[in-house]
């Protein structure tokens, strides 16, 4: 097929994982597999398996099911998701490559990989034998939570949202301290009520270090009188 035609393994690295995956793709005639769990095919690879598509070659991709965006995209190929998978095969009816490498521009072109190029029929037959247990993985998760393979994810992707609704608090006492105890509105996040204790604080103002600090001072040696005011008892007039 391609290097040492003749070795039952052969080990490849770095840009020969790129090359062997492009020739396993050219001659398959029966069947492709492609098993990684993070997908981008460049335009050479999606090239060379839409003709293989077009050569009768039935072409089976599996992804990780926790990753939907990462799932590729062939008309009338079968597209299988599989939890935590992690594996990465990619072989014909004659040659499975077994490899670091996922199917992305960027891991073909930059990232230092390994894999194994394996003709001995056994290894083979063993290798099939493994992707059809993702396959029937696969189809007993689906089967058991068929609305939807995304609400499985035991790790929830969390994206920023800015703070919206943000009321407009009134301008503080001289002692901002009942601001920071005050309940936080249910509409803000706690860093929007932040940021709205700072703008109320500060009336919107932008202030140097300088009177920053005399302010702080100021409010300080107030905060103090007044606290000794507050537990002085209060006489009766």
């Amino acid at each position: 097929m391609f290097g040492r035609s003749g070795t039952a393994i052969e080990f490849l690295t770095d840009w020969q994982i790129g090359d062997g995956l492009l020739r396993i793709v050219r001659e398959a005639r029966q069947q492709l597999t492609l098993v990684s769990p993070y997908n981008r095919h460049w335009g050479h690879l999606k090239r060379e398996v839409e003709a293989a598509q077009r050569r009768g070659v039935a072409v089976a991709a599996y992804y990780r099911a926790e990753d939907p965006a990462h799932a590729p995209e062939y008309e009338g190929a079968s597209i299988t998701p599989v939890r935590m998978l992690h594996a990465k095969i990619y072989a014909n009816e004659k040659v499975a490559l077994v490899a670091t490498m996922n199917l992305v521009e960027t891991s073909a072109a930059y990232s230092r990989e390994v894999g194994l190029l394996v003709r001995d029929p056994k290894l083979r037959r063993e290798i099939d034998e493994y992707v059809q247990s993702l396959a029937d993985a696969a189809g007993a998760d689906q089967a058991a939570a068929p609305s939807s393979l995304v609400q499985q994810r035991p790790h929830p992707v969390r994206q920023w949202q800015p703070c919206r609704r943000l009321p407009i608090l009134p301008r503080l006492s001289p002692f901002p301290v009942s601001a920071l105890n005050a309940e936080r509105p249910k509409s803000l996040t706690s860093a929007g009520h932040c940021a709205a204790v700072a703008l109320a604080v500060t009336g919107g103002a932008v202030r140097t270090k300088s009177a920053i600090a005399a302010e702080r001072n100021t409010r300080r040696g107030s905060a103090i009188r007044y606290a000794k005011s507050a537990a002085s008892p209060i006489t009766p007039q």
